[in-house]
């Protein structure tokens, strides 16, 4: 999410042109809309104003319940697309209750650190067991600081 979260705007005005009218077109373009505005309201400092705490719980329900519907139209045809993962629940949760009550979850999130311990695992792999924790950390240093 966090390398991604910049292109909702994207999917937005892609989805709005994009859409033929069909339900499912419908659903899509208006998932990219909570997006958007998810986004647009973490844009704001430490504390979320009276309004978008407000509108927090409702923009986490809609997202989460469209993007399950897109689930199932593509389970139902055979397409392997909109896989459902259970960081939809914490997201739910990080709506209605988290960035209601400690305030704008862009300070406190850890998700930006998900994408090093992904890239440590795949590292971690080509280690040996026995000297992993080490060689893992030199393999990554010297990709990554050269």
């Amino acid at each position: 999410i966090s390398a991604t979260r910049n292109l909702a705007a994207f999917a937005k005005a892609l989805s709005q042109e994009l859409c033929s009218g069909t339900l499912h077109d419908r659903r899509r373009t208006a998932l990219a809309d909570c997006l958007v505005r998810f986004y647009g309201i973490l844009k704001q400092g430490r504390s979320i104003d009276a309004a978008g705490k407000a509108e927090l719980p409702r923009l986490g329900r809609d997202l989460c319940c469209l993007y399950a519907f897109l689930h199932a139209e593509a389970k139902e045809a055979g397409v392997r697309t909109w896989k459902l993962v259970p960081k939809f629940h914490i997201f739910q949760h990080l709506c209605q209750t988290q960035a209601i009550k400690l305030g704008n979850p862009r300070f406190y999130w850890t998700y930006p650190d998900e994408d090093l311990v992904g890239q440590l695992s795949e590292v971690a792999q080509t280690c040996h067991p026995s000297t992993m924790p080490l060689a893992a950390l030199y393999k990554y240093l010297v990709v990554v600081c050269g």
